[in-house]
This record gives structure tokens, C-alpha cells and sequence, in this order.
């Protein structure tokens, strides 16, 4: 009775959670980890079904490492689910665990998604936490995703500094949603707990764990955090990387409960823990936007160069899930009326496969080069699953599109993936059939045209030839699954077309009876390049001048390349003391133009820059052997663009550096715009004091597809394929920064000899334009010309007569009426009967906008991201599904067809 009596005086309580954190794959390959993930829960099923006082465990967040486990023991699935049942074995709210600066706001809410379900087909709700213990940095929007999945808390590491920020806290996102911020201390972070017990360094004759050591560390760990946060209740987290159960922790803190006056100790669970200190919370102060700052001591390091790291994984994820959320999901929503079906398991099976990509240790590209190699098959099987989906889709479309095939070579369509109408010069790859080759010699390799274009209406549509290609195989299949192969000739063409929203154009080829020369040019001059809104001019050291016509703006010297030391590894650039830093300021750039006609030009700048073939370790110089750094770019203006497109192909044999391009501004303004997953951030041009920080602050920081400056009357934007690492330099000229690549010596805890993959040593191509604004900055429309370069056009060719086609040869199958807001998302439900279609509010300003479909909307609702109701059910207005969101609010909608 006494000491009940002593337990109720004992106002402070600590929350004692042990679990493990889970790296799939890192400084080992994922089957070597899965080695000993078997060993952990074969050892975790053991002590549970025997000691009744080791209540818990948590595996992670994470589903994914079930299924990892039981892929070898599936023999041990029932004792497995019926602890995970009872609430001992606590799994999700995560499929797996990613990186929320390097993947898509869309791939944060499939991975939950995917973890919501994969728990429930448990049998059991997921763990209902914002358990993200050990991503890099933590994006402006994620409170808003959480709330949108039921969830209250963030329990988080690195990003913020206890000295700079103390807890508690809540963490408020861009449109004032906010959950309660669990801070793990900076030291420890979420093995706080393991370090003074399980990893804590011991004397030479000491006890093994279980000591009364161990049990006065854990105590005085209780008192520490009690004095960090303040509060009464505390979390004491046993969760570090790749630990295994450990039962000897029962006793010790049994121990530790008994030792304290003050504090009661029990084993417990992250719900327990909020929930006792949840009632207090109302009064927290709240911190607001993304999460970055650099580590004020050792282990809460935020690892920014992460952003930068194995560049090909990134472009890889970011045409994956480009394939997935602009084409695949859309159109196989758009496409059901035409008997298009059956594609849920594809496209659930393509996510999973990229999903299994997003691990912070895998996406961030600093691991072993086994993993990396792991990692590009599965960016392939997701690939082909969401480009087969694409083609049936379009497949089903182009069989019920009504069409005259009289006399024509090809039959077309070109699908437009942005919500809003296209009018744009867009290349297409025209597999035309083959035909006789000497005539293919004297004309069409020439500057002759061979074919027309026609319309819908049978007007030719102009074109400007790029390419004679080679002719090759074309296997399709018949309508009654034959498989057959037809010979073609393909041409690559730049055409201008007005593209519906959402939709499709047809066009037809047609053989010419008399070739005709192709003429027109858009190069008034020798390295100049214009049209109605632009005007380009290279300079001889390959940089370009940029003017607007359209306001007389003038940007000077563009694409200036910087190439530095990098001696760091796959998580931080690390420049030596004494760095050598070679610009293409003074080189001489060779400048060829590779086409021209009237709809596009395109110039080819070339560098050779002798560069140091390494970083010699002895001198702990750059070497003094040199190699040429070979950079060439394609710099392209089209007709009718308001933007210069630049393709950048770095022919790398150089080890240990960083290569960067330099777009000055010349702009009167101290803070940089950056578009991350549902949001455009500020950030200042000011980095922090470095003498008061472990890490330094740096220019460059994460983006998801642009960056840029605004003077509030015109502005500079670079937006680009998976390079997410850029800033705004604070020198004479505002520089923008985006790194192309970087090649890096080592991975943590790996041979430098057998580990040469980050070094990047083969050609690498990187896609980005420059894209001034003429008048005030509109966040939804630099997020569709970013949408533009990274998902293109899709030409499908028009093989086989569906039975009565009704479809018109031009249709929008969607659009959105103002674009004002942006589409994230159009998907089926989870639930497999309805649609779902996902906008954020990227501005600063309420906006209302509205959609249409081609496919009659009985009724839509709003629902949260889990997709549960969030109110009730609307009728369309003359066909439009109204939406009106908050400054920076994401919103979702259920759409119920009428047919």
C-alpha cells in the first residue's frame, strides 16, 4: 500500500518505448539486413510469447519489413499477427520510411496509403504517429499530411536544434495546420535511451547490461529530459539503428522505478506517452514552415548533400512518378468509359516497386553501390508498369476515336497530361511505315518533306524535321492477341499544336506525291536565337544572354559552370582548406547550332575544361595530372515559348568534385522561392553565422522542380528533372546555384577502393530550363511549366478500328477551368468505386477554381488524404466539381460518376 501510495505522490512520469529503426538497405545490401531482421524478430517472438513484461515494441513505423520478414519465415506468420493483433507488435503508419525533400508530395501520401493498408489487412489500425525519426530535414506541409491521415504528432529528429527552438512545441505547416512536435533530443535523438544502456561504453571489469549502472543512466536520462522539454511526462526512446529486442531492459527499468523519488518509469507506447501530455499542449508556441536547420552539435546533423548524391536515382524517381501521377492514374481513370479496366493492380504494384526506392538511405544515394544497383531495377519494373498502363489506356481511347484512314501512312494521337490547354512546339517520333530506302537516301535524309500532317479537320499542320532515324522492328499485338511485327522509319519532328486539357489530338500522315524543302529559321544571326517573346544570344565563353521582350528585362551571362573539390561522401560536400575553383568564365566554348527551322532552335555549346583528374590525399591538394571535363548543352528556344530549355550532358571522368551552373539576376532581393512537396517556400539569402554551428548553412538546399527570385515586379526561375539541390548565392549579382552533379570518394562506413559509384564516372544527361516572368509571380503557373518539361507529350499510333468508334478525333477528357489552384492528383479510391482528385493552393491567397470531365459527375465530396469523408455531398454546376482552398491548403475530392 505504501508504495502505491509513494507511485500516486510521484507527479512525473516517464515513457520508456522500445522498438528499432529499420534501414532496409545502407552500408550493407537489403538481403544481408534482411539477415538480420529474421534474427531480430525471431528473437523479438520469442521473449513476447514468454515474458509478459516486455509490453511492446515498435517496428519502425514501417509495414514493409513484415512482409521482408516473412518472405523467409512464413511459418512464423500466425504467432506474428497474433502479437501484432494483441497491440504489442505496433506497425505502420508507413509503408517504408522516405526522404520527404527528394519524392513527390503524392509519393508521402501513397507511402501512408500503402501502409494504412497493409496494416489493416493485419487486422489492426496503423501506429498513429508522424514517427519520421531519421530523414534529413522535414518539408513545410508534412503537419498538413499528417492531419490528413488522422494524425496529431510528429515525433522527429534533426532539422532543429534544442538551443535554437526548445520543446514542446507544435509544428505548424504553410496553411496553419499543426501537430504536437516531439523533438528528440539532439544528442541522442531516437536511440537516446539505447546510448546510456545497451551502447554505453563500459569499464573494464563492469557488469554486463543490467547493471545498477544502467538503471542510474536511465534515471538521470529522465531528469535530462525533463529539464529539455519541461514537462512532466517524458519520452525515453530505445529505438537505434538495427537493434535488436532486449529483455535485460525489463529489469532495468523495474530498477530505475524503484531508485527514483520522483519520476515513475513504465514501459509503454508512443500513444501512452501523447497521450499524457496531449491535455497540456493547447499551450505550446507553434513553429512554423520546413524544418532545416544545421546541426549545433554532432549527431542531429541535417546531411544536406544528400540532395545531390547519385543524381541518376533522382531523375529515375522523378520520371517514375511523373509515369505514375501525370499519366498512368489520370488516364486510367479518363479512359473507363472505353472499357479500360483492370489497371489497379498494375499501377498498386508499379508504387510499391518505387516506393521500395524512397528509404532515405536509398533515395538519398549514399549507400553501398550494391544498393544503388538494387535500386535501378526496381525504377525499372515500376517504369514499364506505369508506361504499359499509359499505352492501354490510349489503346482503349484510340479505338473508339472516329477517324478517315483514307491514303493515309499514320494515324496519331498526341495526349497532353497538364490540366490546361497546351499550345506549345512539342517533338514527336513518328514511326512511319517503311518505304522504298534509295528514296530514303536522295530526299529524306535531306531538308525535304516527304509527308504531311493533317488535323482533324484535314488542314496540314506544319512541322520542322529533326531526324532520319534508322528503320527498326515495331512489335504490337491484333485484336485478338497475335503478336505482330510491322517495319518502320521513324522521323522526329518539332510540330506547334493546340492540345486539349487532359486529352488527345489526332493526326494523320500522309505521303507527299512531290517532296517539298523545308526552309524558316528562328537564328537571326550566329549564336542568336528568337521569337515573339525572347531573344537569346551565346557569348564566345558559353554563357547566354537572355532578354524579355516582353518587359525589356535583361539577364546577363546564364550558365556560367563552376567546378570545385568534393572530398565528402554520399551525405555532406566537404571542400578541403585548400580548394581549387575552376569557372568556365574565360574558357573558350565551341558553339555549333545542330537545328534550326521555324519551330525550334537549338545550339550546341560545347566546354573543355582541363580539370585536376582527382584529390590527391597526400598533398591534400586537387591533383596536378588533369583530365577535360567535357560539358556540352543543347540551349533551345521554341516558337511561341516563354522559356529556354537546356540539356547539359557531362562526359565525367573527373573523381572528387562538385560541378554547378551559375545563373546571375542581377535582382535587388534577399530571399529565394523553392518549390518542395505541396508547397513554395522563402528562404533568405542569409546564411547563418558558422562559427556557431557544428554544420554549416549552405546556398543550396532541396527543391522539388524550380527555384527562383522575384523583385515583386519580374523575376529569374530554373526549373528542372530531378536535380534538387539549389539556392540563391548572396553575391554582387544574385546568382541562382543548381548543382548538375557531384562525385564523391566514399559512403559512411565503407572501402573506398570497391565503392567507385559515386564518383559517376560515365555521361550524365540533366534536363532544366530558365524561365523568366515578366509581371507578378503565379506558384501555379511555374509548377505547370515544371510539369511540362518532366511529363512531355505521348504519342500513341492508331493501329487498330475499335467496333462503332464514337469518340471525336480532338477531345479534353479534364480540364481545369482557371489554374489557379494545382493538380496534384487523379486517381481511383482506394475503395476501387469512386475517383479521387488532389489541388493544393500554392499561393498566399484563398483561390477558387473548378474542374471538368468529359464523363458525366454525379456528385463529389471532400475527403481527407486517407480518403474518409470530410463532408457531404455536392452536385456539379453546369458540369463543374467547384473548389475553393485556403492559402496553401491541399484538398481532396471523392468523384462519383453518373455512369
Amino acid at each position: 500500500m505504501a508504495k502505491k501510495q509513494s507511485d500516486q505522490a510521484r507527479r512525473a512520469k516517464a515513457f520508456y518505448v522500445q522498438g528499432t529503426h529499420w534501414d532496409r538497405e545502407w552500408y550493407l545490401p537489403f538481403q544481408q539486413f534482411r539477415a538480420r531482421l529474421v534474427f531480430c524478430i525471431d528473437k523479438l517472438l520469442d521473449i513476447m510469447e514468454r515474458n509478459k513484461h516486455f509490453r511492446s515494441f515498435f517496428l519502425d513505423g514501417q509495414t514493409a519489413v513484415v512482409g521482408d520478414y516473412l518472405a523467409i519465415r512464413p511459418e512464423n506468420e500466425k504467432r506474428l499477427m497474433k502479437l501484432v493483433r494483441s497491440g504489442r507488435i505496433l506497425v505502420g503508419p508507413w509503408f517504408v520510411m522516405p526522404d520527404e525533400s527528394l519524392v513527390s508530395g503524392e509519393a508521402l501520401v501513397r507511402n501512408f496509403l500503402l501502409g494504412f493498408r497493409q496494416a489493416r489487412a493485419m487486422g489492426v489500425e496503423p501506429m498513429r504517429v508522424g514517427y519520421i525519426c531519421d530523414m534529413f530535414g522535414h518539408n513545410s506541409q508534412f503537419p498538413q499530411v499528417l492531419r490528413g491521415f488522422g494524425i496529431d504528432s510528429a515525433v522527429f529528429f534533426r532539422g532543429q536544434s534544442d538551443s535554437v527552438q526548445p520543446p514542446p512545441y507544435h509544428w505548424q505547416a504553410s496553411d496553419g495546420s499543426r501537430v504536437m512536435a516531439v523533438k528528440l533530443p539532439d544528442g541522442g535523438g531516437y536511440g537516446m535511451c539505447t546510448m546510456v544502456t545497451r551502447l554505453r561504453r563500459r569499464e573494464p571489469g563492469e557488469e554486463p547490461l543490467g547493471s545498477e549502472a544502467d538503471a542510474e543512466a536511465v534515471v538521470a536520462l529522465a531528469a535530462a529530459e525533463r529539464q529539455r522539454t519541461g514537462l512532466d511526462a517524458v519520452l525515453l526512446l530505445d529505438a537505434h539503428d538495427h537493434m535488436p529486442p532486449e529483455e535485460a531492459m525489463v529489469d532495468i527499468l523495474a530498477r530505475a522505478d524503484a531508485r527514483s523519488e520522483d519520476c515513475e518509469f513504465l514501459w509503454s507506447d508512443f500513444n501512452e506517452f501523447l497521450a499524457a501530455v496531449r491535455p497540456e499542449s493547447d499551450q505550446w508556441p507553434a513553429v512554423k514552415g520546413e524544418l532545416r536547420d544545421p546541426a549545433k552539435i554532432r549527431g542531429n546533423v541535417l546531411l544536406n548533400n544528400v540532395l545531390s548524391s547519385r543524381v541518376h536515382l533522382k531523375q529515375a524517381n522523378v520520371r517514375c512518378q511523373t509515369l505514375l501521377e501525370a499519366w498512368a492514374e489520370p488516364m486510367a481513370v479518363l479512359a473507363s468509359p472505353q472499357g479500360f479496366d483492370g489497371a489497379a493492380t498494375s499501377i498498386a504494384l508499379a508504387w510499391r516497386y518505387l516506393l521500395l526506392n524512397h528509404p532515405h538511405d536509398s533515395i538519398c544515394g549514399c549507400s553501398l553501390d550494391q544498393v544503388h544497383s538494387d535500386m535501378a531495377y526496381r525504377f525499372d519494373q515500376s517504369r514499364m508498369l506505369a508506361e504499359i498502363v499509359r499505352r492501354d489506356a490510349a489503346e482503349a481511347v484510340a479505338q473508339a476515336t472516329r477517324i478517315d484512314r483514307e491514303g493515309i501512312a499514320l494515324a496519331i494521337q498526341a495526349w497532353n497530361p497538364l490540366p490546361v490547354e497546351r499550345d506549345a512546339v512539342v517533338d514527336l517520333r513518328l514511326p512511319l511505315p517503311e518505304r522504298d530506302q534509295m528514296r530514303r537516301t536522295t530526299h529524306d535524309q535531306m531538308r525535304f518533306q516527304t509527308f504531311e500532317l493533317l488535323d482533324e479537320d484535314g488542314r496540314e499542320v506544319p512541322y520542322q524535321k529533326l531526324a532520319d532515324l534508322p528503320p527498326e522492328p515495331a512489335p504490337w499485338m491484333s485484336a485478338r492477341g497475335t503478336p505482330l511485327f510491322a517495319g518502320v522509319t521513324p522521323v522526329e519532328v518539332a510540330v506547334r499544336l493546340r492540345l486539349p486539357a487532359c486529352g488527345y489530338r489526332t493526326l494523320r500522315a500522309r505521303w507527299l506525291e512531290q517532296t517539298r524543302l523545308i526552309g524558316g529559321t528562328m537564328s537571326p544571326g550566329p549564336g542568336v536565337m528568337e521569337n515573339e517573346h525572347l531573344r537569346v544570344e551565346i557569348q564566345p565563353n558559353g554563357t547566354f544572354d537572355l532578354t524579355d521582350k516582353r518587359n525589356g528585362a535583361a539577364y546577363r551571362g546564364l550558365g556560367l559552370l563552376e567546378d570545385m573539390a568534393d572530398i565528402g561522401d554520399g551525405w555532406n560536400h566537404f571542400s578541403p582548406t585548400c580548394d581549387e575553383i575552376h569557372s568556365s568564365l574565360a574558357s573558350a566554348a565551341s558553339v555549333a547550332r545542330v537545328a534550326d527551322g521555324d519551330q525550334k532552335v537549338t545550339y550546341r555549346v560545347t566546354h573543355r575544361l582541363p580539370l585536376p583528374a582527382r584529390f590527391d590525399n597526400e598533398s591534400r591538394r586537387r591533383s596536378g595530372q588533369t583530365l577535360d571535363l567535357v560539358v556540352a548543352t543543347d540551349v533551345t528556344l521554341r516558337q511561341g515559348a516563354d522559356t529556354v530549355e537546356c540539356t547539359t550532358t557531362v562526359h565525367n571522368m573527373i573523381r572528387d568534385h562538385s560541378l554547378r551552373v551559375l545563373l546571375p539576376t542581377d535582382l535587388q532581393t534577399d530571399e529565394v522561392l523553392a518549390e518542395t512537396p505541396f508547397d513554395v517556400v522563402r528562404r533568405s539569402v542569409t546564411l547563418r553565422d558558422p562559427s556557431q554551428w557544428r554544420e554549416p548553412d549552405q546556398d543550396v538546399k532541396p527543391i522539388t522542380s524550380f527555384v527562383g527570385t522575384h523583385d515583386g515586379k519580374r523575376g529569374l526561375f530554373v526549373t528542372t528533372e530531378g536535380l534538387h539541390e539549389a539556392g540563391l548565392r548572396d553575391d554582387r549579382r544574385r546568382s541562382l546555384v543548381l548543382t548538375l552533379l557531384r562525385a564523391f570518394p566514399r559512403n559512411w562506413s565503407t572501402n573506398v577502393r570497391d565503392q567507385v559509384g559515386g564518383q559517376l564516372l560515365h555521361d550524365v544527361t540533366l534536363r532544366w530550363q530558365v524561365a523568366p516572368v515578366a509581371g507578378p509571380l503565379k506558384a501555379a503557373e511555374m509548377a505547370m511549366k515544371a510539369r511540362a518539361l518532366t511529363a512531355g507529350v505521348y504519342l500513341h499510333p492508331m493501329r487498330l478500328v475499335g467496333d462503332a468508334p464514337s469518340l471525336p478525333p480532338t477531345r479534353s477528357l479534364m480540364a481545369l477551368d482557371k489554374g489557379h489552384l494545382t493538380l496534384t492528383a487523379l486517381k481511383a479510391s482506394e475503395a476501387g468505386t469512386t475517383a479521387v482528385a488532389r489541388l493544393v493552393n500554392l499561393s498566399d491567397r484563398s483561390a477558387r477554381d473548378s474542374l471538368r470531365f468529359a464523363r458525366k459527375v454525379r456528385r463529389f465530396r471532400p475527403c481527407t488524404l486517407e480518403e474518409t469523408p470530410a463532408g457531404a455531398w455536392q452536385k456539379p454546376q453546369d458540369g463543374r466539381v467547384d473548389i475553393e482552398a485556403r492559402p496553401r491548403q491541399i484538398v481532396s475530392l471523392e468523384i462519383e460518376w453518373a455512369d
